[in-house]
């Protein structure tokens, strides 16, 4: 976050901040009051948007470290037994087990949600309500694992909750339930002769001449992507047809980028997912030998202690542990913008990705968060590096 303060301040004193790019420093001239104040904009918003997010992680961890921490945990127990919460025997399941989680995933829950109402607001239809509801499922959960964890063994949970990790990989998730026909119907074909002959060429060598498509229902933002379902690749278009065809040095650029993700195929993405789940399951293990083994003194079960394990994990580590396959994921991009610069475009690639970003976005991001939390590096680092 020191970076987003540190450009923040520059933008704000009107400094420029890339005065050591030549290249950008002609593009924010041409387009200075503009770029100052969306800057401006951007930047007080993600310094806002930083420091939510990290109070909601200190927030969590300090919820979290009431169970895992012997002396509260107990305390918690104790309040549980004093005032009978649960005193049924549920499902097969001790009163405290349930209550326990039942609670900590009640305060996840409650944490969560306002951390997402307050980034994007209130759900506005059911999909979204559901999946700002996801911790509730965690008891229900808990309960369909521990019928099977004591009624089978640990082999048959281990099973369940590796198949439900692999759903999960987004490229797994995408070949299984992505409805192509469903999604294409927001799109329409997209005329493939607005591009340059270069363009076509790679079109015709990678058989997708068929596959683009642009989106029936434009907004602002001009984006593309690429999406691969088993043997077919399609590239979709966001954004005004009519400005692309205006702008046939945006279209070209922007397009030899999501080549550079075509020409890739499908085995980086397998590898990634492969890695991410195979790292999920190891860590499961871990989770597994330190609570079954250590917690044996605790009046919680065996079984709880590892729940409880798993769910600091999942709602909060876990996005740390999976750095290294946002590295992999990065070099994807890295790799995209060389495939555009050796096609030749790099040039119009960089003015398209300066224009496309700073009305909408901060271009500076805080490097550490950056690296943590997303795919692309920020929009100054491509374009450094596509100027080198």
């Amino acid at each position: 976050m020191i970076g987003t303060v540190m450009y923040k301040q520059k933008i704000q004193s009107g400094k420029n901040p890339f005065s050591e790019l030549k290249m950008v420093t002609n593009w924010i001239e041409n387009d200075r009051d503009v770029f100052f104040k969306m800057q401006s904009e951007h930047s007080n918003k993600k310094i806002l948007y930083l420091n939510s997010h990290i109070l909601i992680v200190i927030l969590q961890l300090f919820i979290f470290s009431f169970f895992i921490n012997d002396k509260y945990r107990n305390k918690i127990i104790g309040f549980i037994e004093r005032k009978r919460i649960f005193e049924k025997n549920m499902f097969f399941i001790r009163s405290l087990d349930l209550c326990c989680i039942v609670m900590i995933s009640f305060c996840a829950f409650i944490v969560d949600l306002i951390y997402l109402t307050r980034i994007y607001g209130i759900p506005n239809d059911i999909s979204q309500a559901v999946g700002y509801a996801r911790y509730l499922i965690i008891p229900f959960f808990y309960i369909i694992l521990y019928f099977f964890f004591y009624k089978y063994g640990r082999l048959p949970m281990y099973l369940i909750i590796g198949v439900l990790l692999l759903i999960q990989q987004s490229f797994i998730k995408s070949l299984l339930f992505r409805n192509i026909d469903k999604l294409l119907q927001n799109y329409e074909n997209f005329d493939i002769n607005l591009f340059d002959d270069k363009i076509k060429r790679k079109l015709n060598e990678f058989n997708i001449e068929d596959n683009v498509y642009i989106s029936k229902n434009p907004n602002v933002i001009k984006n593309m992507g690429v999406v691969k379902y088993f043997t077919r690749i399609l590239v979709l278009i966001q954004g005004n047809k009519i400005e692309y065809e205006n702008n046939p040095k945006m279209l070209n650029s922007m397009f030899s980028h999501e080549l550079g993700h075509v020409s890739r195929g499908y085995k980086d993405m397998i590898f990634i997912s492969l890695c991410e789940w195979l790292l999920d399951i190891l860590i499961i293990f871990l989770i597994d030998f330190f609570s079954f083994r250590s917690r044996k003194s605790s009046k919680l079960s065996r079984f709880t202690n590892f729940f409880i394990f798993c769910l600091v994990y999942f709602l909060i580590l876990r996005d740390y542990t999976f750095v290294f396959s946002l590295i992999l994921k990065r070099n994807e991009e890295i790799y995209a913008d060389k495939y555009s610069v050796t096609l030749g475009y790099g040039e119009e690639l960089a003015y398209s990705l300066f224009k496309i970003t700073y009305k909408f976005s901060c271009l500076q991001e805080s490097s550490i968060y950056n690296f943590i939390k997303f795919v692309h590096p920020s929009t100054i680092t491509r374009i450094k590096r596509i100027c080198r």
